[in-house]
């Protein structure tokens, strides 16, 4: 996957590369003369049935750079639609296929307008785009992407031919108090992994010593399987690597998860801190707010998101966040009634950290 990139996005020239999106809307429009053609294609790149024609031809012709995760459409051609890519920080080979897919939307949608998760202001990128060489200032964005220095974002608005407007859309306090959160949770993690290491241990002890294991339906049983389940919770949110859908759970879960010690004291009987010893139930509120305000986050970037299409008169726009705010943003652009699709760029080879 990652030579077919390699070959389509650097070396072939641009007159190859229009060819072959050209092939592909040739191939599409014979496909639409026959309906169970068009359902097969469909269903092939893992869309509803009712998909209109322009979705899933989007979704076949995106296909080496990325996946449409889900379709929301108020109306079959809605007035206002963003592209909601998911964006992996920090991975170069993520970075680059995000590029070319803004660049293709730019170039086939007219898509002009970015958002942008982690900053406030608009990206200034014209002087850098006035350089006399395209074809050096090319191969330097791409080079600074690989080493992690820009984003594909940025690699767009620096090489895309259409003029791309950048703009943050966090708001400014609401970001810096998610960063300010995010530092003191780093101070705090390895003492709250230990916990919940002595915990986890606790529980293999008493397991090893009780015949209840034997049969699941056991009371004990199910009580030490909730608290095994809990602790795998207490440690993902340690850390910061819950899902969307685990934070969902978590939530339902929050009364017994601060019980966590004197729940462990109740079965093994032997749990040798007291509460108030325990540094983890004493930080397990920060690390909630830590996840509350990344969903706040969320009603932000949507509202100024659409308030900088209103004032550019975008009808389209891109928004590129991390995946955690996924869920969280199409509930936002749901209820302002703004139709959305979701895309995931393809990735080769995903870090253990993700």
């Amino acid at each position: 996957m990652a030579l077919v990139y390699v070959y389509a996005s650097i070396i072939a020239p641009p007159l190859l590369q229009a060819s072959f999106w050209e092939s592909r809307r040739i191939a599409l429009r014979h496909q639409r003369q026959n309906p169970r053609e068009v359902l097969e294609t469909t269903v092939r790149h893992g869309l509803p049935a009712e998909t209109p024609h322009w979705v899933v031809e989007t979704a076949a012709a995106i296909a080496p750079l990325g996946v449409i995760r889900s379709v929301h459409l108020p109306t079959p051609h809605p007035t206002r639609l963003v592209l909601l890519i998911q964006d992996a920080h920090g991975l170069p080979e993520v970075q680059h296929r995000l590029a070319n897919l803004l660049q293709w939307w730019a170039g086939h949608h007219r898509l002009r307008l970015i958002g942008l998760e982690g900053s406030s202001s608009r990206f200034d990128l014209e002087p850098f785009r006035q350089f006399p060489s395209p074809r050096i200032l090319q191969d330097v964005a791409r080079h600074l992407t690989d080493l992690g220095l820009l984003s594909g974002p940025e690699l767009a608005g620096l090489t895309t031919s259409q003029a791309l407007t950048l703009q943050g859309v966090e708001q400014p306090a609401s970001y810096e108090q998610h960063v300010r959160l995010f530092k003191r949770l780093i101070a705090l993690q390895a003492q709250s992994r230990t916990d919940i290491a002595a915990a986890s241990n606790q529980l293999q002890r008493w397991r090893s010593r009780s015949s209840s294991h034997a049969n699941p339906a056991e009371p004990a049983q199910q009580f030490f399987n909730e608290l095994v389940s809990d602790l795998a919770l207490l440690e993902k949110l340690v850390a910061l690597r819950l899902t969307p859908a685990e934070w969902d759970l978590y939530q339902t879960r929050r009364p017994f998860l601060s019980q966590w010690p004197q729940r462990l004291a109740s079965l093994t009987q032997q749990w040798p801190l007291k509460s108030d010893e325990t540094l983890l139930e004493r930080s397990l509120p920060l690390f909630e707010q830590f996840y509350e305000a990344a969903v706040h986050r969320n009603r932000w970037m949507t509202a100024r998101l659409l308030q900088a299409m209103r004032d550019e008169q975008q009808p389209l726009a891109a928004l590129v966040a991390g995946g955690f705010h996924t869920p969280g943003l199409e509930r936002e652009l749901k209820r302002c009634g703004v139709g959305f699709l979701t895309v995931t760029p393809l990735v080769s080879h995903v870090p253990e950290r993700y």
